[in-house]
Parts: structure tokens; sequence; C-alpha cells
């Protein structure tokens, strides 16, 4: 399985949350679960857990448009 991250923070910088990415294809990305975190040290040690020596995990945009290709851009 490819993952694909997006890291988001709070707006008071200590918090936030891991969302994870199911990638099926280059443009195909289906929510799998989301991990948070309460402060700079847990944000941290969930980054070495999820991504260090993973090259199967990548950190894609905030903005990157994640789900099915087909219900995204071939709306009727």
């Amino acid at each position: 399985m490819i993952v694909s991250l997006k890291i988001w923070d709070d707006e008071d910088g200590q918090g936030g949350r891991y969302e994870i990415y199911n990638r099926k294809s280059f443009t195909c990305r289906n929510l799998v679960g989301v991990l948070t975190f309460k402060n700079k040290v847990e944000k941290d040690t969930l980054y070495e857990m999820l991504v260090k020596y993973h090259a199967e995990v990548e950190i894609i945009p905030n903005d990157t448009v994640c789900g099915n290709f087909a219900d995204n851009f071939f709306k009727l």
C-alpha cells in the first residue's frame, strides 16, 4: 500500500492531525484514517514513525484534491 499524508496544524500551533490516505493511483487517494497530536513532541514522534525509513509514504500539500478521480473530475 502506498500512503499519502496531509499534515494539518491547529490555529494555536500546538496540536493538529495527520490525515492518512491510501494512494490507489496518482489521481485517486482514499482517506484511511486520522491521527491527532497535542504538541510538537507528539507530532515529531508520529512523523518519525510514519515517514522515516518508509519510502512508500509521501507528504502531499493540504490543498491536494483527494478521493475517487471520476467523482472529483467528471461530475455531471
